[in-house]
């Protein structure tokens, strides 16, 4: 499935605040399926110079500590955005990432970010990995002392935000060039459009995926944006790095929410292995095996997986 970088091609700070976002959104090409997105034109006006600007900072190692790691590293171009492995020590000091890196892509359209939804913008989103000490461990004072040594960001700056270099504008560049990453070219677009057929093993696919999976991986975006706990375990360490095995309980302190992580599209599914907020399983033959006969109960498995498990067949886990 093709990630395309649609650069916008008009400067939006002159549109008037009611119609600034059908104007903008009348330039991404997306189906109609999708909804609107949400651009935050308001306080982060998207531009094309903007949106290079941010991809120059996300391929960069100048915003790690160290200056040896970037945000492409946990996110690749050719994995849609996401690593290939389950829990990364690809971060400046080598520690253990314990969740997996979550793919990148159709991120205008989310409300929240991170498994458990620890971020409400893309914008905010960016300070996470660059601050932590576990991923990028960067000081933002000294970024801005070491981006501020490079006359081509300061001039680049300068042009998208008419001002100095200024941590907002650091986090406002890479949210940018983080929404215009948009896929929707898959096989099955192109069949829901009406262009091509399907095989009947995929069309058994369909519609099995239609009767148990679709009121998580809702089509479209193939995620409901929402968090749910999925039958991975019975027990939660609450001793454990960061709180960040807790779930969506993490953030909204509410036990009801323990287990809950945000639902991961379907889209780019071939590329973004290994699967689950850990990464535990390898293929997404292992991802079936489990929704088919893996399933296990705890006060807050959602009220739509079977306890004993949705039981396909061979031939059904096939299509």
């Amino acid at each position: 499935m093709q990630i395309r970088l649609l650069l916008i091609l008009i400067l939006l700070w002159g549109c008037k605040k009611e119609d600034s976002q059908e104007i903008h959104s009348n330039l991404l090409a997306y189906p109609s399926y999708f909804g609107l997105p949400n651009l935050n034109l308001e306080s982060n006006p998207i531009s094309t110079e903007g949106v290079e600007l941010g991809k120059k900072l996300f391929f960069d190692p100048i915003l790690s500590k160290n200056n040896n790691i970037s945000c492409a590293t946990c996110h690749l171009p050719e994995r849609a955005f996401s690593d290939g492995v389950s829990q990364g020590t690809s971060g400046h000091n080598g520690s253990t990432i314990i969740r997996n890196s979550p793919a990148l892509f159709n991120l205008a359209w989310h409300n929240n970010f991170f498994w458990d939804g620890g971020s409400k913008n893309l914008e905010s989103q960016t300070l996470g990995p660059i601050m932590s000490e576990a991923e990028m461990g960067q000081d933002l004072n000294e970024l801005i002392k070491e981006l501020k040594s490079k006359p081509n960001y300061v001039e680049q700056f300068n042009l998208v935000f008419n001002d100095e270099i200024r941590s907002k504008y650091i986090m406002r560049a890479i949210a940018q060039y983080e929404r215009s990453l948009v896929s929707f070219e898959s096989k099955f677009d192109t069949y829901y459009q009406g262009k091509i057929n399907l095989s009947n093993n995929e069309l058994n696919g369909l519609f099995l995926y239609n009767q148990n999976c679709s009121s998580c991986h809702s089509i479209g975006h193939f995620s409901d944006f929402k968090f749910h706990n999925n039958g991975l375990d019975s027990e939660f360490n609450f001793d454990d790095n960061e709180d960040q095995r807790w779930g969506r309980y993490r953030v909204t302190a509410d036990p009801s929410d323990i287990g809950k992580y945000k639902t991961p599209s379907l889209r780019n599914i071939e590329f973004t292995a290994p699967y689950m907020h850990d990464g535990r399983f390898n293929s997404l033959e292992k991802v079936i095996d489990h929704y088919s006969n893996g399933i296990v109960e705890s006060a807050t498995l959602d009220h739509n997986l079977p306890k004993k498990g949705f039981q396909f067949s061979v031939k059904e886990k096939e299509d």
